[in-house]
């Protein structure tokens, strides 16, 4: 899982964070950090108005650290379940049906072993990760030059993971684009940060997973409190109260995560139909079939009208 040493370890073996130098403007008091406090807006010394630049939290190299990360994260969850050894997680996979291109492709999914290559057809996808992590806390230089942690994800004025709502506006409209495609209708999609949601955005999150564009948002990150733990269980929720929010603690979570999708078929049909045509489809429905074969037909039915 995601943790403090995770993050203090691509910070001191990176070239690519640098720390922003933060300065008063009437005294010239100066300190570094990754992002500005959000306390003092203040100098401490003669009371100025401090400024700053908060650099990009989730740059290119960031996202790669990161992405690799879930890569083998998901690796190692499929390698306790001995049934879906024929599965393994990949980046950048590309379905052009589906319109995960080169350009925007798929950050992770979970295919089926034995293609080589990063192209894949609809039904060869099981599960879509949209890895929506970076860094989370603020980070402060020690009079060794070594990174400490200065305050917790959200007592910083720099927001990470899916603590930025712009986040996650786009992964649910990254989830829109795909189940806008028929071929897109079984398979599942994932958000993946490393911190807890907003508070004020835990409507939208529930509200996109109830209608079936997400199918949950998740953090692999246990502990994100390391500075602060006043109000754990408001500033680090275990699930949202609507359910399209969780935290997964443990590796073993996880992969019983993973395996809630794989072993049972769902479909998505989200529509907009009059009562009358949906009371049609209903009723003509063959029910002498079985469960499934019903379900087949309604959907189909569903799509069609």
């Amino acid at each position: 899982m995601w943790t403090y040493k995770e993050e203090e370890n691509f910070i001191k073996t990176t070239d690519a964070i640098i720390y922003t130098i933060i300065s008063c403007e009437k005294c010239n008091y100066r300190y570094r950090a990754l992002f500005r406090k959000s306390r003092p807006t203040r100098c401490p010394r003669c009371n100025g108005s401090l400024r700053s630049n908060t650099p990009q939290n989730r740059n290119a190299p960031v996202a790669n650290y990161t992405e690799k990360f879930v890569l083998k994260l998901i690796n190692k969850a499929l390698d306790i379940l001995d049934e879906y050894k024929n599965f393994e997680a990949k980046r950048e996979v590309v379905c052009n049906e589906l319109d995960l291109t080169s350009g925007s492709a798929a950050d992770i999914a979970i295919v089926e072993k034995g293609n080589n290559d990063r192209i894949y057809k609809p039904n060869q996808i099981k599960l879509i990760f949209e890895v929506k992590m970076s860094l989370v806390w603020n980070w402060e230089p020690d009079k060794n030059g070594k990174p400490k942690i200065e305050s917790d994800y959200d007592r910083h004025r720099g927001r990470g993971s899916i603590y930025r709502t712009d986040s996650i506006l786009k992964a649910i409209g990254k989830g829109a684009i795909l189940r806008s495609h028929f071929e897109a209708n079984k398979i599942p999609y994932v958000v993946i940060g490393n911190c807890p949601p907003p508070p004020n955005y835990i409507s939208k999150i529930d509200g996109s997973v109830r209608a079936g564009i997400v199918q949950k948002f998740i953090s692999v990150n246990p502990n994100p409190l390391q500075v602060d733990k006043s109000n754990s269980k408001e500033r680090n929720p275990k699930k949202s109260k609507g359910g399209g929010f969780l935290r997964i603690d443990t590796q073993n979570e996880l992969s019983l995560f993973i395996k809630s999708f794989l072993e049972k078929e769902q479909v998505f049909i989200g529509s907009m139909l009059e009562k009358e045509k949906l009371g049609e489809i209903i009723k003509s429905l063959d029910l002498t079939k079985d469960l499934a074969e019903i379900g087949e037909d309604f959907f189909k039915k569903i799509y069609e009208a």
